[in-house]
């Protein structure tokens, strides 16, 4: 199947010594959406309310320190008759396995490391002359800091 014209692909490396980095077209998925996250939220401060004394004690660190947070992205597989069970299966395989992964959607640019599967919800499926079904995978962006950068090996 031809790939779409200027499509940009969701790359995706296991944390693992000598993990090659994968594209999602690996699988025939099309990423449709991921949110537009370039920061994270910041944990709450520690907080202690005296009883004895007005308003507040607060430790406000002087670096940010920021919280673990889900994404929900969106994906699209299109292939052959009866064969998207087995590829979105082996896709959420693929993430699950071995734990953390990285991430970098080449559309919005953004990359993220210790990213875990934390589950998914189906969409649409549609088995007509080709398999197209829709899905969407929460992740776990367990280290909202650190950006990186993924590309496709072309050695």
């Amino acid at each position: 199947m031809a790939a779409i014209n200027n499509y940009k692909p969701f790359l995706v490396q296991k944390l693992t010594s000598g993990a090659e980095v994968r594209s999602s077209l690996d699988w025939n998925m099309y990423v449709k959406h991921v949110p537009f996250k370039p920061v994270g939220d910041i944990k709450e401060p520690f907080i202690r309310d005296w009883p004895d004394q007005n308003g507040n004690d607060v430790y406000y660190p002087q670096t940010p320190v920021y919280k673990a947070y889900d994404i929900e992205c969106e994906f699209a597989y299109i292939g052959d008759v009866n064969t998207a069970s087995v590829m979105v299966k082996l896709f959420i395989y693929y993430l699950a396995e071995n734990g953390m992964f990285k991430f970098f959607d080449t559309f919005t640019q953004i990359g993220k490391t210790n990213v875990n599967y934390k589950s998914m919800s189906p969409d649409l499926y549609y088995n007509t002359g080709r398999n197209i079904t829709t899905f969407k995978l929460t992740l776990t962006i367990n280290d909202p800091k650190t950006d990186i950068f993924l590309e496709i090996s072309t050695t």
